[in-house]
């Protein structure tokens, strides 16, 4: 699988680090094929770049000194107020485009694009549409917003643009599903990746600085004001100083660059803490002097990891967190592996530091903690969770597609869908026929049953054997079965106005197609509904058990509901066309069996599982947002067909398809004689708990011409339904075997 990252520029932040790390182990513990894109070349800023591993290949987007002049500049603080203008009505614009056009050109040969700092979402509408987009989004999306609409709006059109959105942290997965309720199923949350190895050796190393040899207290963070909190922790440490009894506190060392350098300068010059608070810079290897402090304090108003934090966790340094939004928390296990503070709180960051320091005895149950919780960041776990997004990577992609098709392609599909029958039957046009029929005096529909019994005995030996093995298949009934007086109902008397309200419309129009050929006089009973059930007195229903002897005789079967029940279709989609997972699309509430399969493939990576009840009191993850057509069902080489009330009613036009059907041995049977079915040779069988259902999609996908064989053969089996003339006369025979097998008493 080829995978290509971007990222807009690649300096000396978090999010670079933790790109470099991804690349590392993705080298280290998969054999996928790596690409990075680098939006802009900062010539001389990029600081990490020999850290990339050889065998990712490194792209810029755009390389052009003239194009990026302005944005080099302002990383050396060459400011200009005419420049800035300039860049951002000219050159941007420019800028842009080269970035999209050069994207477009490498996407085209990769499986998978990941926009690692979310800032190429203008760009992905470029991309081709079988290509998976994923996004990493390294911020608490509620601080990221600030109960701006507007930025809200922004943020939910560049997720929309994706098929996955990796979060890092549970708490911003909360917050997206607060936030963006409609995106719920793109979210997922995947730690930052720390190699324990590489910091363990990196912080060995040593340092040209006597000062990593006296007492210190260490924060590792960029100075920029806006998101950390620095001012609060150096207001603290002033506190701290000042109530120390014997003015032995050891020194504040911040390792870190930014903006905010000048500012927090002068804190510590107003606070007279020179030479006790230390503004050391940035350092490329901040390991050594993690290993040596005394412990980590880590101060900001919000965040959407904290590497530093967990990185300390991993050397077995204590650490001190304002409990912001959203990563904190839990890198330290919701206090259990280190003090939480509140945000901007000086009395209790103090007070915190003042306890590591007095008491450091104490502290040892927040380090025995957080030994265990941090192997949660370790490379093994990350890559797991992305590899599982990678693996569904096709369930995704048609997701993606169905989701952002344009109006015409929903209109080409729409109009393929009419051409091959892909959709459900229309209803009005059914109730019309039936009030036809209805309408047309019987004596005239009587008329016509000799007409049948003629056409019977023209049938050639073999086709009058098919007709008969059909007929008494469906109707079991010896000669002289007892139907009860009380339960009896005159032929004649089944009439619309008066039994359409005790039987659904369509198992009345379904009925009075056959039976409005035979006489009035004739008894008879129906059995309407979804019988699942051997019913007490010999019926006509629309379905039944499976037997393989008569103890189901009393269930006569004819063929009722057939415009839900009895669509077969054209497939527009060869099996190379479609995606190589299981689709699962039905109503669950109140059906056991639909329910535990939704408990165990829900979110599967294999399986594309929803519960489309509209009124649904099921888990909300499992509920779909928007209706799925047939047409985009038949984008799945595997589409489950789960028994519901009595049969899957999918089962006929799956089977039609050249999709494969896959569902537990059948336990229920209509006209369509799903009890005579072939496991392996119509559809693929999985066990009742549905626990094989993974290794059966992957064994076909490995042995393709077996699937495509299953499906030849179910192609057959649909076929003989499709001679609506014979198929008229085997109703009409059933019929009048189950009046001439019936004894009233």
């Amino acid at each position: 699988m080829k995978i290509l990252f971007v990222i807009s520029r690649f300096l000396d932040g978090g999010i670079d680090t933790v790109l470099v790390e991804y690349l590392k182990n993705l080298c280290k513990y998969t054999d996928y094929e790596v690409s990075l894109a680098i939006g802009m070349r900062m010539e001389g800023h990029e600081v990490f770049i020999n850290r990339i591993p050889p065998q990712v290949k490194v792209h810029y987007l755009v390389e052009n000194s003239k194009l990026l002049g302005y944005k080099v500049g302002k990383l050396e603080n060459k400011k200009s107020f005419l420049y800035s203008i300039y860049d951002e009505m000219v050159l941007n614009p420019i800028r842009r485009n080269v970035k999209t056009k050069n994207l477009k050109r490498l996407a085209k040969d990769m499986d998978v694009v990941v926009d690692f700092d979310c800032c190429a979402s203008s760009s992905m509408s470029a991309l081709p549409k079988n290509i998976l987009k994923i996004t990493w989004f390294h911020f608490s999306i509620e601080k990221y917003i600030e109960n701006s609409n507007t930025n809200k709006w922004r943020l939910y059109e560049k997720f929309s643009r994706y098929d996955k959105i990796v979060l890092i942290a549970d708490g911003m997965i909360e917050e997206g599903n607060v936030m963006f309720p409609s995106l719920r199923r793109k979210f997922t949350r995947i730690y930052n990746a720390l190699d324990l190895e590489v910091l363990k050796k990196r912080s060995l190393e040593s340092i040209n600085d006597e000062r990593i040899n006296e007492p210190y207290i260490l924060a590792v963070e960029r100075l920029e004001e806006s998101q950390k909190d620095l001012t609060t922790l150096i207001k603290a440490y002033k506190k701290l100083s000042d109530e120390a009894a014997d003015k032995s506190i050891p020194k504040l060392l911040i390792l870190g660059e930014g903006a905010s350098h000048e500012k927090l300068a002068n804190l510590i010059s107003e606070l007279n803490l020179d030479g006790r608070v230390v503004l050391m810079g940035f350092a490329q290897n901040p390991y050594p002097w993690m290993k040596n402090a005394q412990f980590i304090v880590h101060s900001a108003k919000f965040e959407g990891f904290g590497m530093a934090l967990a990185e300390a966790l991993l050397l077995g340094k204590f650490a001190i967190s304002t409990d912001c939004p959203v990563g904190p928390r839990e890198i330290l296990n919701g206090g259990k592996s280190g003090i939480l503070v509140p945000v901007g709180d000086v009395d209790a960051m103090a007070a915190a530091m003042r306890q590591v320091i007095e008491n450091p005895d104490k502290m040892m149950p927040y380090l025995e903690d957080a030994k265990s919780h941090s192997r949660l960041f370790l490379p093994e776990e990350s890559i797991k969770a992305f590899s599982s997004i990678l693996d569904s990577k096709e369930k995704l992609v048609v997701y993606g597609q169905i989701m952002r098709a344009s109006l015409a392609e929903k209109l080409k599909n729409s109009a393929i869908s009419f051409k091959n029958h892909t959709h459900k039957h229309a209803k009005f046009l059914y109730i019309i026929k039936g009030y036809l029929r209805y309408l047309t005096p019987r004596w005239l529909w009587r008329l016509m049953l000799p007409i049948y019994v003629r056409e019977y005995e023209k049938l050639s030996e073999e086709e009058k054997k098919y007709v008969d093995d059909r007929v008494r298949y469906y109707c079991r009934l010896s000669e002289g079965t007892i139907l009860p007086k009380e339960k009896a109902e005159r032929v004649g008397a089944f009439i619309y106005g008066k039994s359409a309200k005790t039987y659904p419309t369509t198992y009345y129009m379904d009925s009075y197609e056959s039976l409005r050929y035979f006489p009035a006089n004739y008894l008879w009973h129906l059995e309407g509904g979804d019988v699942n059930y051997v019913c007490s007195v010999p019926s006509v229903t629309k379905s039944r058990p499976i037997s393989t002897d008569a103890s189901n005789a009393n269930n006569t079967l004819l063929k009722l509901d057939k415009i839900r029940h009895f669509l077969f279709l054209k497939d527009p989609f060869t099996w190379e066309e479609k995606s190589g997972i299981a689709l699962f699309r039905g109503a669950c509430h109140g059906k056991p069996n639909r329910e535990v399969f939704m408990q165990q493939f829900a979110n599967h990576p294999l399986c594309d599982a929803k519960d489309s009840a509209k009124n649904s009191i099921n888990p909300p993850e499992w509920r779909q947002k928007h209706e799925m057509s047939i047409f985009d069902q038949l984008r799945y080489r595997y589409i489950m067909a789960l028994e519901g009330n009595d049969v899957a009613s999918n089962l006929k036009w799956v089977m039609s398809s050249n999709s494969v059907a896959v569902m537990p041995k059948p336990k229920m049977e209509t006209w369509f004689m799903e009890g005579c079915l072939k496991a392996g040779y119509h559809y693929v069988e999985i066990a009742d708990d549905y626990s094989d259902l993974p290794d059966k999609i992957q064994y076909y996908e490995k042995h393709p011409e077996e699937a495509k064989e299953i499906v030849r053969h179910a192609h057959e089996w649909c076929e003989q339904f499709a001679n609506k003339k014979r198929e008229s006369l085997i109703e009409v025979m059933t019929l009048r075997k189950y009046f001439s097998s019936l004894k009233i008493k």
